[in-house]
């Protein structure tokens, strides 16, 4: 512990690790200026991120994990991962990390709420 940072957190250095309990964690890293902490995430079913392949009602459809990326630099308090609704393509507004102008210099990144739900944030 540093006099000037409090606990340290050195748990991994970076990559990701499967869970006895199943699941996925990733290291997760924040710099404070002083010193770097790197904590394992907590076990989720997908890695932020991803997305897969799925069916509804016999048609095609994805499913996207509900964690696009971690907040920058927070390592504590971390969403769990889990994968979300079956979505069929008709059903998706938007591409996770797709941009779109929001008028002169400002955009909007597509994101994906807690449900896995890809979503246009307001302007």
């Amino acid at each position: 512990m540093s006099e000037f940072h409090g606990p340290y957190y050195c748990e991994c250095h970076d990559g990701t690790k499967m869970c006895d309990e199943g699941g996925v964690s990733v290291c997760v890293s924040r710099d404070d200026d002083v010193i770097t902490d790197y904590k394992w995430s907590p076990c989720g079913e997908c890695l932020p991120g991803e997305v897969r392949a799925c069916d509804v009602a016999g048609a095609p459809g994805r499913q996207f994990c509900n964690v696009l990326r971690f907040p920058d630099n927070q390592i504590d308090d971390l969403p769990t991962p889990e994968w979300g609704t079956c979505l069929r393509e008709d059903e998706i507004e938007c591409e996770p990390v797709q941009s779109k102008s929001c008028g002169g210099d400002v955009s909007v990144e597509c994101d994906v709420d807690g449900m896995g739900v890809p979503y246009w944030p307001s302007c």
